[in-house]
C-alpha cells in the first residue's frame, strides 16, 4: 500500500506529461483494448494514440504465398434427365398414274405417319396455284422463232406461222385490245414497269396484257396478227386462248424470211 502511494506521488510530482507518456507506453504494449476500456478521457485518448504511433514499428514484409491446398472432394452426381417421347415413323407410298382416287390420275407419292389412315399427296406436276391458272399479277414468259418463205406474200394462207404457249393457263383469254407488239411507236406503257421498258431479253407485261417482243427478223417481216390456237384463217379474230396463241407473220417477198423474239403475259 505504501509502495503504491509512493508510485502515485512520484507520478504526480513529475506532472501530467509523464503520466500521459506512461499511459501511451502501456497503450502501445497492450493495444487498443486499454483505450476502449473507458479509463481515459477523449483528450487523453488522442495523446495516447499520437505517442503510440510515434513508437509503433513499421509493417513487416509480406510473407511468401502459401502452397496450394488439396483438391476438394468430388460433388454428388446430378439427377438423370427426363427421356423425350418416342418419334413417329413416316411411310412413303408410290402413287402410279391412272389412279382415279389419288393425284388426279398422275404419278406421285403419299406421305403419312405409319399408323395414320390419311396423309399428304405429293403429285408430279401439281398446279402451284388454286384452280391451276396463273394467279393475279403473276407473270410468265417464253420465246418464239419462225423461218421459211411464202409464194404469195399477200395470201394469208401462205404466210409464216408459229405459236406461243402459256405453261400455266390464263384465267381468261385476252382480246386484241390487250395484246401489244414491240417495237412500236409510241412505246406501249403496258409493256413497262417502274420506268423500265421491256425488251426481248427482259420481257415485261402489265396485269391483263400480253406483250410480244421482236428479237430479230429480216426486213419487211412483221407480226400481222395474233390469233387463238385452232382459229380458221377466214374468220380468225385477234386474241389469245387461255393456253397460248398463234402468231401470223407478213413476209416481204418470196425470199427466205425469219423472225424470233419473246413474250410476257401477266394475269389480271
Amino acid at each position: 500500500m505504501q509502495r503504491s502511494k509512493r508510485f502515485r506521488d512520484r507520478l504526480g510530482a513529475n506532472g501530467p506529461g509523464l503520466t500521459v507518456a506512461v499511459i501511451a507506453l502501456i497503450f502501445a504494449l497492450a493495444g487498443g483494448a486499454f483505450a476502449a476500456s473507458g479509463v481515459l478521457t477523449g483528450k487523453q485518448k488522442k495523446e495516447v494514440e499520437k505517442i503510440a504511433k510515434k513508437f509503433a514499428g513499421t509493417p513487416g514484409a509480406t510473407g511468401p504465398a502459401g502452397s496450394q491446398g488439396s483438391t476438394g472432394a468430388k460433388g454428388d452426381k446430378g439427377d438423370p434427365g427426363i427421356q423425350g417421347p418416342a418419334g413417329k415413323s413416316v411411310k412413303v407410298t408410290k402413287i402410279t398414274s391412272g389412279n382415279p382416287a389419288a393425284c388426279e390420275e398422275r404419278n406421285g407419292v403419299l406421305v403419312k405417319e405409319e399408323s395414320a389412315s390419311t396423309g399428304i399427296e405429293v403429285c408430279e406436276g401439281s398446279p402451284w396455284t388454286a384452280g391451276g391458272t396463273l394467279p393475279p399479277e403473276a407473270t410468265e414468259t417464253g420465246t418464239f422463232s419462225v423461218q421459211g418463205s411464202s409464194k404469195d406474200p399477200g395470201d394469208t394462207a401462205n404466210g409464216l406461222f408459229t405459236t406461243i404457249s402459256f405453261p400455266i393457263p390464263l384465267p381468261a383469254a385476252l382480246d386484241a385490245g390487250h395484246i401489244k407488239t414491240v417495237p412500236t411507236f409510241p412505246f406501249p406503257a403496258e409493256c413497262e414497269s417502274a420506268g423500265v421498258k421491256g425488251n426481248a431479253e427482259n420481257p415485261i407485261a402489265q396485269p391483263g396484257y400480253l406483250c410480244i417482243y421482236s428479237g430479230g427478223e429480216n426486213a419487211g417481216t412483221f407480226i400481222e396478227a395474233v390469233e387463238p390456237p385452232g382459229s380458221i384463217f377466214a374468220d380468225a379474230a385477234s386474241g389469245t386462248g387461255t393456253s397460248g396463241a398463234r402468231l401470223r407473220f407478213e413476209v416481204p417477198s418470196e425470199e427466205f424470211a425469219f423472225a424470233n423474239g419473246s413474250f410476257a403475259v401477266t394475269a389480271e
